[in-house]
């Protein structure tokens, strides 16, 4: 695969890799010429990764075989009719899962042989011929291009087998080349990298050319990304239309991002705020308790407000309710025998929430057992109760029995 950044002068080749990867590298124009500026390796079913190339031109770098086609193959295959002499061709399964992923971004497919091409032409300390021939060591085969006029024409692949008959095997290649070239003239000059152990034979000249990468993959990749300098590669087909609005593509999402982003800046903000306010509120409520409980004279008319509410509701449930008053009254003056009289009474509430009181009556009676019989009358009432004799005893002075009743009364009632 191939991105091409005009104006940083950028290219990146991504190679399909047997492992189910893709290499990617990049490649940067300098004084010095074509720099190596990074590289990494990506599953190829990783989608988001494949989704998130925004501007970049993608060229796909896929493994083909070169062969003459025949018209009736041409539904079967994928191929390039670019070429003169052979073409390259895959199988349109092989190709249609990578144009899928990489259809947004998608500027054209080509060969991963494309190295044997591109980099002699643009790596070469000296400048390559129009037409010559380039080695490659591919883990078990030699991969050998044919390149003439600046274009790749034809790639052969020799087993591991047979790597010390290479010389032998070029030259079969030349009498070939004589049937299907149709006139042109083999090349002579061979190109290899990284000094490889190849020998092509005497009859050609052999140049090495260092590159900053050396594994195969980055080496097809590398070569990839070199690719749409000018049109040296066969290609298996072109754009996809959906790459030409890939800028466009990219504004949409950048406009989106900075909606999104904005969003959550402004709820972050407001959130802040609301968190500001509320501990600015905890905290002029904590103030002002402090000052309520640390000012005395403060407490002071809190408690008694406290308590004058209380008194009130007590106001308010006695007026607004029945009370037993009256007829506590009524009973104390019906149930009085003649020789007994009533000195003070006096009452106090019972417990704090009851509707209960208890009543202290005192007084004076000519005898005890008078006393007695006002005692058993008083507790006759069901909203009398706990009547009891207090104190009891002869006042020599008046020649009387003075006596204290103590009881309880329940205010409310039916």
């Amino acid at each position: 695969m191939l991105l091409k950044e005009k104006r940083m002068n950028k290219f990146h080749g991504i190679t399909v890799v047997a492992d189910g990867t893709y290499v990617q590298i990049t490649a940067a124009k300098t004084t010095e010429g074509w720099k190596l500026t990074g590289k990494k390796s990506r599953e190829i079913a990783d989608v988001l990764r494949n989704s998130l190339q925004f501007t970049k031109l993608l060229n796909l770098g896929i493994e083909c075989h070169w062969i003459r086609t025949l018209p009736d193959e041409s539904e079967a295959l994928v191929t390039s009719s670019e070429s003169s002499h052979l073409s390259p061709c895959i199988h349109h399964a092989q190709l249609s899962m990578h144009k899928h992923l990489l259809e947004k971004n998608l500027g054209g497919c080509y060969p991963d042989d494309a190295y044997l091409c591109t980099l002699p032409l643009h790596m070469s300390k000296s400048t390559p011929p129009d037409s010559f021939i380039t080695v490659f060591k591919d883990d078990s085969i030699l991969k050998i291009g044919i390149i003439t006029n600046r274009k790749l024409s034809a790639v052969f692949s020799l087993p591991s087998l047979l790597f010390a008959q290479l010389s032998g095997f070029l030259e079969r290649i030349r009498r070939y080349w004589t049937d299907i070239s149709k006139g042109s003239e083999f090349p002579s000059k061979v190109f290899t990298f990284n000094n490889q152990d190849i020998h092509p034979g005497n009859q050609f000249t052999l140049q090495t050319i260092k590159l900053p990468v050396s594994q195969a993959s980055e080496i097809k990749a590398f070569g990839l990304a070199l690719c749409s300098l000018e049109p040296v590669v066969p290609s298996l087909c072109g754009a996809t239309k959906s790459s030409y609005y890939r800028f466009f593509r990219t504004a949409v999402y950048a406009i989106s991002a900075l909606i999104v982003i904005a969003t959550l800046l402004f709820t972050g903000y407001m959130y802040y705020d609301v968190f500001s306010s509320g501990k600015a509120v905890r905290k002029c409520e904590s103030d002002y308790k402090d000052i309520l409980n640390n000012n005395t004279d403060i407490r002071t008319l809190t408690l008694a407000g406290e308590s004058l509410a209380k008194k009130l509701l007590r106001i308010e449930k006695f007026a607004a309710a029945p009370t037993h008053w009256n007829r506590f009254f009524e009973l104390i003056g019906s149930i009085r025998p003649k020789p007994l009289y009533f000195e003070r009474m006096a009452s106090e509430q019972k417990m704090a929430n009851s509707d209960a009181v208890k009543i202290a009556i005192s007084g004076w009676a000519d005898s005890e057992t008078t006393v007695t019989d006002f005692i058993q009358k008083l507790n006759k009432p069901d909203y009398v109760s706990n009547v009891s004799l207090s104190t009891l005893e002869r006042d020599n002075k008046i020649n009387k029995i003075r006596f204290k009743i103590l009881c309880n009364v329940t205010l409310l009632g039916n």
